[in-house]
């Protein structure tokens, strides 16, 4: 019944299995079974409540409340028990043959979803402890899912990005290890999907995310393909893949998962659908994502009702983008608070980045609006910029243009904004070689403000709103470039100079 998606039958009869087990071993099939099928109908509490509840009878106790202390001391563990240990070392452990700790660890690994999405202080527990079960009783072929996992917490959570990258590729050569291709689509949605986009270009995970979707629908691992699928999108949007394509995949994959009744999955899609939609202008507030897909308030408040973090995280972050790019800063802000714990909600995600580089541009719109908190926000502004520099350092290809562009914002309100020109040169430059046509775009949008409102250069101005215009039009951004075209009249106007001949260092203000 889990096979064919009937997933009330399949709790059914994996709760009558269970009563007429006769030996524990007859039940890890159906318990297995039912909380995937749990899972599937968005009973998310009740899917980890019943596997943290099966872990304890085969020794793998969860404290009832994981508290900082908790995961510090797990950490620590892990952190030892790999300590000086290479990955050539790691490899060659012996098989695992402890019958209930392969249980556990697969237990574990059903688990890890659910508690990314809906208790997610949970995750980095699950995590640990399928990486200590490896170091101290052997590997097996879902070694390679919880050592993936492990880099992604170590990226996104301890910001450690050189290790998390050592560690997500230490799972892929555990899938060829034991020739496992039916962990690959899982292990692949963790590498490609929470772990490299934090060194390497969103394009380069597109097609390593699409295959491992191909491979999951042709071994059933249905689940796993919609996951792949949701991070597809997201890295779609991350890449700058142009809107039409974005609209086209997505919509593919929200009719697969309806087929499929995979309302998990759905509700995750959802929102990124009408993210797109709104940008297209194919809804009547471009603020808000009710449309064609969804309602908001209902989304969010079946979210409550589920319990489901990650769901309202992603909807806050889709907002608080859109309210910076139509220019509504005060609510980008408000929207920006609420998800002033992203960084632990959405912490693998290539969402966390984009916070973090959006909220700093908009502090600094928000500086140049307000005198009376320009301290403030400029103060708020450059801890994120910091942050940013931080990550730079273990990938400059990724994060060099978006530091430049935070620091012309900065440069630009403070007391010698001639400088910032040079900062949004190299922004604009490194984003072109990048093909991020999105946030090139935006690069030009600010630039432009610039010129026109204070380095007083209308030739520059005019050339660089052209430019944004332009990229946006192209992306397929139709309610953006129109909302520019707007606030910016002489858009209208022929163009007349070329930008290579009004934008240099010595020639910034007139």
């Amino acid at each position: 019944e889990y096979g064919i998606c009937n997933y009330d039958a399949a709790v059914k009869y994996s709760k009558e299995c269970l009563k007429n087990a006769k030996s524990f071993g007859e039940t890890r099939r159906p318990y297995l079974t039912l909380i995937r099928s749990l899972g599937c109908q968005n009973k998310l509490q009740e899917a980890i409540d019943t596997g943290i509840e099966i872990l304890e009878k085969v020794g793998e106790t969860f404290p009832a409340k994981i508290t900082d202390a908790h995961l510090g001391k797990e950490f620590a563990k892990t952190v030892w028990m790999l300590r000086r240990t290479s990955d050539a070392a790691i490899l060659k452990l012996p098989v695992m043959t402890h019958k209930n700790k392969l249980f556990a660890m697969q237990i574990l690994h059903v688990l890890f979803p659910y508690t990314y999405l809906s208790r997610i202080s949970f995750t980095p527990f699950v995590v640990f402890r399928m990486v200590q079960i490896s170091m101290k009783y052997g590997l097996c072929a879902i070694s390679s899912f919880g050592f993936a996992c492990y880099g992604m917490i170590l990226a996104g959570v301890m910001e450690d990005i050189v290790q998390g990258h050592r560690f997500g590729h230490l799972g892929i050569m555990l899938v060829q290890k034991f020739n496992a291709r039916h962990w690959m689509p899982r292990v692949y949605a963790i590498v490609y999907g929470c772990v490299n986009h934090w060194k390497d270009r969103g394009s380069l995970c597109l097609h390593p995310l699409l295959n491992a979707h191909k491979t999951a629908m042709e071994i059933g691992d249905v689940e796993s393909a919609m996951t792949t699928a949701n991070l597809y999108i997201v890295n779609c949007f991350d890449a700058g893949v142009p809107l039409c394509r974005q609209e086209m995949e997505s919509r593919k994959f929200y009719n697969l998962m309806k087929l499929l009744k995979q309302d998990l999955s759905l509700l995750m899609i959802r929102p990124r659908l009408q993210f797109i939609l709104n940008l297209k202008g194919c809804a009547k507030n471009p603020l808000v994502l009710t449309g064609e897909v969804m309602n908001q308030e209902d989304t969010l408040r079946l979210a409550s009702v589920l319990q489901m973090p990650a769901l309202v995280t992603s909807i806050n972050y889709i907002r608080m983008h859109l309210a910076f790019l139509f220019g509504y800063h005060s609510v980008a802000a408000c929207l920006a608070e609420k998800n002033s714990d992203i960084y632990s909600a959405a912490f693998a995600t290539a969402i966390t980045r984009s916070h973090c580089f959006l909220e700093a541009l908009n502090f600094v719109a928000l500086a140049r609006s307000d005198e009376t908190t320009k301290k403030e926000n400029i103060a708020h502004a450059k801890a994120n910029h910091e942050r940013l520099q931080k990550w730079k350092k273990s990938s400059k290809k990724q994060f060099c243009p978006l530091v430049s562009l935070v620091e012309a914002e900065i440069i630009s309100v403070t007391d010698k904004p001639k400088r910032a020109a040079t900062f949004y040169q190299s922004s604009i430059q490194a984003l072109r070689l990048d093909n991020c046509i999105h946030t090139e775009a935006l690069a030009h949008e600010l630039a432009g403000n610039f010129y026109h409102l204070v380095a007083n250069n209308q030739p520059a101005a005019r050339e660089h709103a052209l430019q944004a215009y332009d990229m946006y039009i192209k992306w397929g951004a139709d309610a953006k470039a129109e909302q520019l075209k707007r606030k910016t009249p002489f858009l209208a106007t022929k163009r007349s100079v070329s930008i290579e001949s009004t934008v240099t260092v010595g020639t910034v203000f007139s």
